[in-house]
This record gives C-alpha cells, structure tokens and sequence, in this order.
C-alpha cells in the first residue's frame, strides 16, 4: 500500500514536470513565431538593407601614377608594385599586443605607431602601408591572418642626385614636395572603383558581374633636365664641398638661348626614397627658395644700367688709388692698389672703389629701377614650389651707403636662379626668357603636349649684351675668371664674393662668405650657361679661385659628353689677343675680304654665287676673336628689280634673330622646333620675290 502511494505520487511529479516543460517550448515558439512577425512585417526592409551593405563593399581601384622622364627618356621616378598594405578585422583580434609586438619587431618601427592605429574606433583598421612582401610572409609565419592588398610604392633610382627637383610623394602617393607637388593634377590620374562582396573575416571577394569603374592612370612629364648632365653637376659639387670644406654648394646649367634647365643641384641633399630620413632644411631647394648677397656677379648690373644711360665711354678713366674708398667714415677695399682703370679693366680686375666711382653719376632711382627691370627682385616663375624673391629696401629708405654697397652686389640679395637668369639675358642678346624645367606633358596614349616655349622680353639693348659680352670674355682670358678657362672654348663669365651678413652684431662678418662663378660658352654663340655657388668656403673663399674651376670642371666634362657643344668654339685662344670689331663689309668683293683677312685672320664662309656682299653675319659693330667665322651671303652687282630680293644666311642663328633678319629684307618665315637654324628651305643667297615663304628648321 505504501509503495503503490509513493509511485502516484513520482506519476504526478513527472507529469508536472512534463507539463511545464511543453508549457515552456509552447512559450518560445510562441516568442520565436511572434518576433519572426515582428520581423517580417516592420524590420525586413531595414534588415534586408544592413544585410546586403553588410556583404558588398565598393573597392577603390588606384590609378596607376605618371611617370617623371628626363629629356632623354630616362626615368626619374618610378611606380614600384612588390609591397601590399596590412589591415585587420577589430572583431577576429584576440590579443592586440601580441600584434603591435609582432609588427614592430618585423617592419622596424615602433610600438606606439600601430598602438595609435588600433586605437581607432573603426571595426577595419589598415595596420600599414608599403610593407614588402617578405615581412608579411613573416608575419604569417607567427600566425597572424592579416588582410593583404596590393600597394604602390613610389621609387626615385637617382636617389638624391635630383631629390630636391623630384620632390617625393605620401603613404598615399600624393605629392608632398618638388615637381611631385606641383604637378600632383598630372600626375595622380583618376582611381576607379569596384563592388565586391566581402566576407565574415572582412575579405574582399571578387565578382565578374558586379559593377566597376576602370582607373585612369595619370599623364607622364617630361623634363628640360639630362640626367646625365644632372649627375656630372652633383658629383663636382660633392668633389667642391669636400675640397674646399664648404658649408653648402650649389649649382644650375641651363640653355641660354631657349631659359630650358639641363641640370640644378644643391648640397647637402636628401635621398626621396627616404624623406624621414632627413631634414626638412635639405628638401628644400635653395637655388629657389634662398637669397644670398651676391657680390661682384652683380657688377655686371650695375654696368648694364650704365651702359644703358649713356654714361659710359672709352675716355673715361677712374683712379681708384689708394686701394679704397671711405664713405660715411666705412671702408670699402680693393684686394689691391689697381691704380688708374677704364670701364672695361675695372671689371676685368673687379675694383669695388672703380665700379661705385662710376656709378655716380647714377640716381639711387635709377639703380632701383633698373634691378627691378632686369627682374632680379621677383619670382622666375619657374615651374617649382617654394620659389622666393630677392630683397633690396625701397628707394625711399636708403642710407647714403646703400648706394655704394648696392652697385657692388651688397646690401641686395637675389636667388641663384635669377642671378644666372641675368647672365642669360647677356648671352640671349639682351632678351630675358622664363625659365623652364619642363619640356612637356606625355598622355596614356602616347601623345606629348610640348610646352609652350615664351617669346621673352627685350630688356637690354642688344649692343650693350655685346659689350658685356666681350667684357666678360676679357674676365676669364685675364681677370679674376682665369681659373675657369678652357683651351679652344671661348668663355665668358664673372666671379663674385661677398661677405655673409653679421646678424647678431651687424654689419658683415669676418670670415663667412659666399663664392660664385657664372659663365657661358662658347662667347661668339652661347649654348650652355654654368652658375656655381659655394656656401662658406674654408680652404679658399674667392670666387675665382673656388667656384671658377668648378665651373671649368663641370663645363670640360659636358664638352666631353656632347660633342654639340663644341660648335662655335675657335681655335686657342692667347690671352694676350684682343677681339677685333667688324666693319662693314657691304658691297666689297671677295677679293677685297680675303686681302682684310689675311689681316684680320677671320675664316670667311660664302653663301650664294652673286659678286658683292649682301648681308654679313656676325653684324658690322659686333666684337670677335681672330679665327672666328665670318658667314656673308653675296649678291649680284647690278641692282636687283623691284620686288626682288636676296636670301640671307639664317643657319646657326636663333629662331627669334633668323625670324627678325628674315623680315628685315622682306621674307616670309615658317618656324620648325626650337633651338638653333639648321636648315632652310630657300638656299642663302638666291634671289627670290618680296614676301616668299622660307621654311627654317631649328633644333636643340
């Protein structure tokens, strides 16, 4: 009896618990039913929308960055593809120190960068950038799963041979600095896109029907520069800084006829492969961004503006003994007693006490205007960032010894580029060009939009550039440039050395300086324009006696690399010859030339069968060397009919000079390429009618 009432009461137990238990699953599905309602009738739309976002995602397709050409079609940049980028999903991290220890340990940088990228509050945090590919294999080998993508990695295989012309680019490929910078629009292309669906782990999953946007990759450049030149310049001024223990050493060559820059360097440089590396100091570039006081360079300006005023003449000598001058109880010095000097000797031998007698007659206004006008006091315009502008005070504001310093190249100071660009106003005839270090943009397809080459501007008269011309030839055959002469070239040039400023003390100081050389070759037919500056020279602080053979060195090797540069140059030149000027030569015979050459020694060259000169090239006026070419076109001895006329000779000159010799007789010109006139299509001397079209074609 008792047993039977126990197994009830375990019956009605186990029927209790049973009940309950159908009571609760009966409770879920009715939960689960009513939520899936729930679902169905307000959140599916919503869920439906998180679900698919959540699956898909837009993947950008970089556009492949332009390459930076020399003129030559070397590369100077380079897109290098071997390097992914690292991310991770937040969500699959289980231990994040474990992660920066590890990253740090195989990329090389420190911990608190990838803790400061897991910091982010994102779900999907890209760890690193440009990362090779060996590392990451790494880091797979101590078990992590990281999100791998293909990454672009930009490369300069010229390292800091051109790194502050370059510039380099961001972890992102955006231009930061250089020509990088200016031409970042060029450069960068457009991305594309492309929708992917994405995994759990975050993975991007490619499918060939989802839509996407192709990548335009961005437009090469083309530079004025040569590499090859580029690389002659830095390794003279590497030789330069160590021989002479300077502080810094800069240079430039450029074409003086075209302003096109074959070559710009500055030391200390900067490898732009590795920008962190070094210091903001030396990415700049400080033949743009810097000004010094350029010393006796600057003579030259001052005699342009004398030249240009009428004030100069032959009869006009200076005594410049004892040695200097004292003005306003401050001394300016000679480095010597020159005694009494022409124009011309003063600066051959650079006498400051010469060159401030001169300009006296000269107004303070005068000075100021004519250096603005010869655009030494404003940006070149050069297509590179950070260029600045020379600084002299406003008229208004000058002292009575500003003028005296002035004239002599102190107390104004101007960036390198436009120093040398005032010497190629010298060698161009008196026509300032803009500079120009690109040749032109080349698109996807092929095409190249060659830059627009500017006409310039007549800013000396072209009779004063021809006596500067010959002055400065005299400079360097026996003056203070002898050190940058060269057997069988024909160079003009100009030294310069200038106290550096005492900003602590005022006034100037005692043994900082800066040291210059400009010059162009060959004199009778400028094709190359050479500028070196040298930043506190300690062994030697002259300009003649530290940048000149610089310059010499520099200028002999490019002879040696382009043969082309040898056009125009004479036989040796004796520094105790003197240049001769031509006469007129108009409707003499050849008979008569060859008796006045056999005097003179020039080597004449005939164009056209005619009897009687008819044009003469260089013109009657112009100063040369014995040995020098002659080029005359000759014409018939009976007048030619009206409407007639004769061709001149229009090789060898300049585009602008063959244009304007053409006009001056009544030809038709139809310009070719730029450069030098190496063919025309009407042969010298034939007699064609007024207005007759004449192809010429130039090249570099």
């Amino acid at each position: 009896m008792q047993n039977s009432s126990r197994s009830w009461i375990r019956g009605r137990e186990e029927r209790k618990r049973f009940v309950a238990f159908q009571i609760a699953i009966a409770v879920c599905a009715l939960s689960l039913f009513s939520r899936l309602i729930w679902i169905q009738l307000y959140d599916g739309l919503g869920l439906s929308y998180y679900a698919e976002k959540g699956g898909k995602s837009r993947m950008v397709i970089p556009a492949r960055r332009g390459t930076i050409y020399d003129k030559k079609g070397q590369p100077l940049s380079e897109n290098l593809g071997d390097f992914v980028s690292l991310s991770v999903n937040r969500s699959q991290l289980l231990s994040p120190e474990r992660l920066v220890s590890d990253l740090a340990n195989v990329t090389g940088r420190a911990n608190s960068y990838y803790q400061s990228h897991l910091s982010s509050k994102s779900n999907y945090i890209t760890l690193a950038r440009k990362v090779s590919h060996n590392q990451a294999l790494k880091l797979k080998e101590l078990g992590w799963g990281l999100i791998e993508k293909i990454d672009v990695k930009r490369g300069y295989p010229y390292r800091d041979i051109a790194g502050q012309i370059l510039g380099f680019t961001d972890v992102d490929s955006r231009g930061i600095s250089g020509l990088e910078y200016t031409f970042e629009r060029v450069l960068k292309g457009e991305p594309g896109w492309r929708n992917v669906e994405v995994d759990v782990f975050g993975n991007p999953q490619i499918r060939q029907k989802l839509p996407y946007q192709p990548a335009i990759d961005g437009s090469d450049i083309v530079l004025t520069m040569d590499i090859a030149i580029q690389t002659i310049l830095y390794d003279e001024l590497c030789n330069a800084m160590e021989k002479y223990d300077a502080k810094a050493a800069h240079g430039i060559v450029l074409d003086p006829s075209t302003a096109q820059i074959i070559a710009m360097a500055s030391l200390p440089s900067y490898d732009p492969n590795s920008p962190h590396l070094s210091s903001v100091k030396n990415q700049k570039n400080p033949i743009i961004s810097d000004i010094y006081e350029p010393g006796s360079t600057f003579k030259l300006v001052t005699a342009a503006i004398l030249l240009e005023k009428g004030l100069i003449n032959k009869e006009i000598l200076i005594n410049t003994s004892p040695g200097y001058i004292k003005i306003y109880g401050h001394k300016i010095n000679d480095t010597k007693n020159y005694g009494v000097l022409s124009f011309e000797s003063s600066l051959v031998k650079s006498s400051n006490v010469a060159m401030i007698k001169f300009s006296q007659p000269l107004e303070s206004r005068e000075i100021y205007d004519g250096i603005k006008k010869f655009g030494l006091l404003d940006k070149t315009d050069i297509e590179l960032p950070g260029e600045t502008v020379g600084m002299l005070p406003d008229v208004k504001k000058w002292s009575g010894l500003t003028k005296p310093n002035v004239v002599i190249g102190q107390g104004v100071a101007v960036t390198i580029l436009s120093m040398a660009m005032f010497y190629q106003m010298i060698a161009n005839d008196g026509v300032l060009l803009k500079p120009s270090i690109i040749y032109g943009v080349k698109h996807a397809d092929g095409s190249v939009d060659v830059a627009d080459a500017q006409p310039g501007n007549q800013v000396l008269s072209d009779s004063t550039a021809h006596v500067l011309n010959r002055i400065l030839n005299n400079v360097v055959n026996e003056g203070t440039g002898k050190r940058a002469r060269i057997k069988g070239v024909n160079i003009s040039g100009k030294t310069g050395t200038s106290q550096k400023p005492d900003f602590k003390n005022g006034g100037y100081t005692d043994d900082d300086y800066w040291a210059s050389f400009v010059g162009y070759f060959p004199s009778e037919d400028p094709q190359c324009l050479i500028m070196i500056m040298l930043d506190e020279p300690k062994n030697g602080y002259h300009g003649g006696s530290v940048a000149a053979p610089v310059f010499k060195r520099v200028a002999q090797r490019l002879i040696e690399l382009n043969p082309e540069l040898k056009k125009g140059i004479i036989a040796v030149i004796d520094s105790s010859t003197r240049e001769i000027q031509l006469p007129d030569y108009s409707n003499k015979t050849r008979k008569e030339l060859e008796n006045e050459f056999l005097i003179c020694k020039f080597e004449p060259e005939y164009y056209g069968k005619g009897l009687i000169v008819v044009d003469q090239y260089p013109p009657a006026g112009v100063s040369v060397m014995p040995g020098s070419k002659v080029k005359f076109t000759m014409g018939p001895t009976e007048s030619i009919a009206e409407g007639r006329i004769v061709v001149p000779v229009l090789r060898d000159l300049s585009i602008r000079d063959a244009i304007k010799k053409a006009s001056s007789v009544g030809l038709s010109i139809r310009p070719k390429g730029s450069g030098r006139v190496y063919s025309q299509s009407l042969r010298a001397g034939a007699i064609v009618s007024a207005g007759d079209e004449c192809e010429i074609v130039a090249r570099q």
